[in-house]
């Protein structure tokens, strides 16, 4: 099992990576005779994100990621602290990265806004090959100082969304501003904000993934391929 690649996982504000492996255990199952997955926590600790509590009661500490400058305000900080957040997370994700073999990302709401910063790192990004991002909400939380404006996510994606999701909205905004749309799979399921469990649904999910993660490999195979003497 140790062998598998592994894809780094990002939960949601408000709650942490435990909460996140319960909400993503049928895509998970699902998957797990293919990849690993390393739920990681964000450093920072706040009030239980919506739809948390009272199912997820006493599963403290709820945590959640960073903000951008122009959010500053809204959680009474400066621009310093807000510099000092973001490179605590930079640094958070880079140890995962340099003792996981991590392929693929997948996150949840505020962590897929985490999730577009870390593949469009200039460092870090190239370690990511695909992202599967679930629920997700608007703009993207760079991990970097300066994130140049149109910046492009190249890699192979999947979108998952609830048809009644509130944020559904952000979630359509962040895949067209952030992502190559050729190379970005929409997947709708019946819900809300939430991670798809219905079996149905979880199966188009994976079958999304497992097409993007072969079309990866086979590319990848064929580039390295053409490249030998």
């Amino acid at each position: 099992m140790d062998q598998l690649p592994a894809i780094l996982c990002l939960h949601g504000a408000g709650t942490n990576g435990t909460i996140f492996a319960l909400q993503a255990r049928n895509i998970v199952h699902a998957l797990n005779k293919h990849f690993r997955f390393i739920f990681i926590n964000a450093p920072f600790e706040s009030r239980p994100g919506p739809g948390v509590v009272p199912i997820y009661l006493k599963m403290e500490p709820y945590l959640w990621w960073h903000c951008d400058e122009s959010a500053a305000e809204q959680f009474d900080i400066d621009i310093y602290e807000v510099q000092r957040r973001r490179q605590q997370v930079r640094e958070l994700l880079r140890s995962t990265l340099e003792t996981e073999n991590i392929v693929g990302v997948m996150a949840f709401s505020q962590g897929a806004r985490v999730a577009v910063g870390l593949c469009l790192d200039d460092e870090l990004g190239s370690r990511i090959r695909f992202a599967l991002l679930i629920s997700a909400t608007f703009p993207a939380l760079p991990i970097q100082e300066h994130m140049a404006p149109g910046s492009v996510v190249a890699i192979p994606s999947v979108h998952v969304q609830g048809t009644s999701d509130p944020w559904g909205a952000e979630g359509e905004k962040l895949r067209t501003t952030y992502f190559d749309q050729d190379r970005a799979t929409l997947v709708k399921f019946t819900g809300g904000h939430t991670v798809p469990t219905v079996q149905l649904e979880v199966r188009r999910v994976v079958m999304a993934v497992m097409k993007v993660w072969e079309s990866t490999v086979s590319q990848e195979r064929m580039i390295n391929g053409l490249s030998k003497p």
